[in-house]
């Protein structure tokens, strides 16, 4: 009998930092650590600008670092680190858990919206947008460089006209189905940034590269779950954050089992929190002495474990194959074997297994029935009577 196997998957954490170069005066290039100073170089808080907070002269999360949450040195142990709390689940309308740690997507900047989503230098994300802070303006239009302009307003001529891009997440303009857009000067302002456009979800089958990485409909597994997402796909309809609103894609595809009342498609079948705990078994069944069992006859006592629906070996969650054999791999005999617990009875597999409702009328099934497997007889004269 083969079946689909869950197991949990374990999340690692990680800090990076990106480096940056800096010219000095004698014309060489110093490599250092942005935010944090490398080991030769130790500051202290008060001289480094963190953006999130400092603790032993580096820059940490205080309101997600689960190793100083809400302060220095405290420390959530096994827990989640969530507005400088520490909470023993990712839970609420805008907690998700974006690498490893659990951030309110509302308001944090470096996962703004979705995980992934970084806001750029100067900018704040509030109700999942990123926008400007206060006295900063994007007076460029280039996302790369943020609120670049310490100004509540942009001066311009009238009449004047810019190129812009105002995508945060990514996407080079000219790659795929991202452009530039325009952004105009009136009355000595400028405006907002429009025509632009930004990478999309990839859609399988059109001849479009939508998430402007220069390839046209390829297949794509961002979660890793086995599953694809694009050309040839095999039905995964939540492979990234940009594809559906869950705390972790991977486990959403068309090999999960539906979880009745999250309000997720879990299996991807187009259907949410469809019922899948119908009873298959309703009714006690003995098999014939001395009859070959056969695959339907495994099928029946597969069923009588709760296990309603098939699958492939490629798709689908359920029962892919069912087999009765012996413990060495081999094939059941059909005739009887009297050494079977020392009995001097001839007892034939076909009685060895049953579907029963309950046993003597002292264990009842949890739902409808249960799969009996015996070293004797499975219904002995007291069951004789359910069949």
């Amino acid at each position: 009998m083969k079946l689909w196997q869950f197991g949990l998957m374990a999340l690692m954490l990680c800090a990076c930092s990106e480096a940056i170069v800096q010219d000095d005066s004698d014309g060489t290039q110093d490599s250092e650590q942005s935010g944090n100073p490398p080991d030769n170089q130790v500051k202290s808080c008060e001289e480094m600008s963190c953006s999130h907070g400092c603790c032993d002269g580096k820059c940490v999360d205080l309101s997600a670092d689960p190793l100083h949450c809400g302060r220095c040195d405290v420390n959530c142990n096994d827990a989640y680190c969530l507005d400088g709390r520490c909470v023993t689940r990712c839970e609420g309308d805008t907690a998700k858990i974006c690498e490893g740690v659990c951030v309110d997507v509302s308001k944090h900047t470096g996962h703004c919206g979705k995980c992934g989503v970084s806001c750029g230098p100067n900018m704040v994300c509030s109700d999942g947008v990123c926008g400007c802070a206060r006295n900063f303006s994007d007076c460029d239009g280039n996302a790369a460089n943020g609120c670049e302009s310490p100004v509540p307003a942009c001066m311009c001529t009238d009449g004047d006209t810019y190129e812009c891009y105002e995508y945060y997440r990514g996407g080079t303009p000219g790659v795929g189905i991202c452009k530039t857009g325009v952004i105009a000067c009136v009355d000595g302002m400028l405006g907002a940034c429009e025509g632009y456009v930004g990478p999309a979800l990839e859609i399988p089958g059109n001849g479009m590269d939508e998430n402007c990485n220069g390839l046209v409909d390829e297949q794509i597994d961002e979660d890793g779950d086995g599953y694809f997402y694009g050309a040839g796909s095999d039905g995964d309809c939540c492979d990234s954050y940009m594809h559906c609103s869950v705390n972790d894609p991977s486990m959403v595809n068309p090999g999960a089992t539906e979880m009745v009342g999250n309000s997720i498609d879990d299996d991807c079948d187009g259907m949410i929190d469809e019922d899948e705990t119908v009873l298959c078994s309703t009714s006690s069944h003995k098999f014939e002495a001395g009859r070959l069992l056969a695959e339907s006859d495994a099928v029946l006592l597969a069923r009588a474990m709760d296990i309603c629906t098939d699958a492939t070996e490629t798709s689908g969650s359920g029962l892919i194959h069912a087999e009765l054999l012996l413990a060495d791999g081999s094939k059941l005999p059909q005739h009887g074997n009297k050494s079977v617990c020392g009995s001097n009875t001839l007892i034939s597999p076909a009685e060895q297994v049953a579907v029963m409702t309950d046993l003597g009328g002292i264990v009842h099934a949890l739902k409808g029935t249960m799969a009996v497997l015996s070293s004797g007889k499975a219904m002995g004269h007291e069951n004789t009577g359910r069949k």
